[in-house]
């Protein structure tokens, strides 16, 4: 789902990202990192 949001805004955000979220395991929380990297034409 992130990465449908990203692909919808990609005019916005200035061109084509793939996001990548991994969760905490080491603390077990539910927080995510979200890690944009930009990809390539």
């Amino acid at each position: 789902m992130i990465q449908e949001v990203i692909d919808m805004n990609s005019e916005v955000i200035g061109g084509r990202y793939a996001a990548s979220v991994r969760p905490d395991a080491t603390h077990g929380s539910c927080e995510v990192s979200l890690v944009l990297r930009p990809v390539p034409d």
